[in-house]
């Protein structure tokens, strides 16, 4: 038969006495503690059975260790176990004529849980933001985030078990503190409740939010067309050929999207953008090419959300196009006159939704003849 055994058990920090009950319950069956580790396994040595009462003291700010201990043993109580701030007492003189204040506990035990709470807090926080920031801020088809969420959602289900627990003995050691200085606390002083209760969330919650608006205005964009501007150039510095300057820019909404032509008399980009958070935006494409010609007409494919589209724009100074017919490989067309143009001086962009292939493009005038050749080289 082994002499030792090892049992997992979970208490609340600070509901001290529910564990030195339960360790006295185990030593009447036989089973003498001897230590437990962070993960919540207590060890055991097997022995005569008989009653033993354990103590558990919290103390945070021991000066002299030497003197701490002798004080205890002078009281009756040998030290057997410390685990961090915890130490665990046997008592050794006539457990019949025991007797002991239960309510051994003080400030110094809620100050240090309160400190684990703000911690814990703060992660909760920290880690919403990071969710908000992978799934919102880096959402885009070109962009595989499964994993990434995935990862935060498993911290932040840790950090729940971890919370609910601190919570709940904080609320408990509040009533124990609250009930040694014989005060009715569940009755009276709901404002001093209401205050601590605020006090404790009002520092995570403005370090949370300060983490919210830095990753925020880090990953995302406003949506005035001076901020798409910014950023663009921001970003576009670090390329081989960058855009320096930013003439012009035509911006349109498409459901939780925006699509923007822009450029300069050299250059002509189309950006796309994703809505993440009110009136912010990730880009999520971004490209321009140099012009071909004064007068043109160029296309690309574009996926927004579920949803595929054909955007074309162009160059038109002579302001003669009239219409532009596009031409799909299954033999249908769509017709997109210039009224429907999205324009802005002498440019203008045209964004067709399509899940099929696109053959040609037809360019008309005012007088219905075609000039695809003027304008697509």
């Amino acid at each position: 038969m082994k002499n030792t055994k090892k049992v997992f058990k979970i208490f609340h920090l600070m509901d001290l006495e529910k564990q030195e009950k339960w360790l006295r319950s185990m030593a009447n069956k036989g089973w003498f503690f001897q230590e437990v580790n962070t993960l919540g396994f207590y060890i055991f040595v097997k022995g005569p059975s008989r009653d033993v009462i354990y103590k558990i003291d919290f103390n945070r700010k021991i000066e002299d260790q030497k003197e701490y201990y002798e004080l205890f043993a002078q009281c009756g109580w040998k030290s057997i176990f410390k685990k961090g701030y915890f130490n665990y007492f046997q008592y050794t003189g006539d457990v019949s004529s025991f007797t002991q204040d239960v309510n051994n506990y003080n400030d110094d035990h809620i100050n240090w849980i309160r400190r684990s709470l703000i911690i814990m807090l703060i992660s909760y926080g920290i880690n919403f933001v990071c969710l908000f920031t992978v799934y919102y801020g880096q959402k885009s088809p070109y962009n595989d985030i499964s994993s990434s969420v995935k990862i935060i959602m498993g911290c932040l289900v840790l950090i729940s078990i971890v919370f609910v627990r601190l919570i709940n003995s904080y609320i408990i050691l509040k009533k124990k503190v609250k009930e040694k200085e014989y005060k009715d606390y569940y009755e009276r002083n709901h404002f001093k409740k209401a205050s601590s209760a605020l006090s404790l969330l009002m520092f995570p919650v403005l370090v949370t939010i300060l983490v919210f608006i830095t990753f925020t205005s880090i990953y995302t964009v406003g949506g005035t067309e001076k901020a798409i501007k910014n950023r663009i150039l921001k970003n576009d510095k670090y390329a081989s050929y960058p855009m320096e300057k930013i003439d012009y820019m035509i911006l349109k909404d498409f459901d939780n999207h925006r699509v923007g032509l822009y450029g300069n008399e050299q250059k002509i980009g189309m950006v796309t953008l994703n809505k993440a958070f009110l009136n912010r935006y990730n880009i999520s494409n971004n490209f321009y090419g140099t012009l071909t010609s004064n007068q043109f007409i160029c296309k690309d494919r574009l996926i927004l959300g579920e949803d595929v589209y054909i955007p074309v724009y162009g160059k038109d100074e002579k302001q003669e196009i009239y219409k532009i017919t596009l031409e799909f490989v299954d033999g249908t067309k769509n017709e997109i006159t210039k009224d429907s143009f999205i324009r802005k001086d002498d440019y203008f962009f045209i964004f067709q939704k399509a899940d099929k292939t696109l053959s040609k493009i037809i360019v008309y005038d005012t007088e219905d003849m075609d000039i695809t050749d003027k304008y697509i080289k």
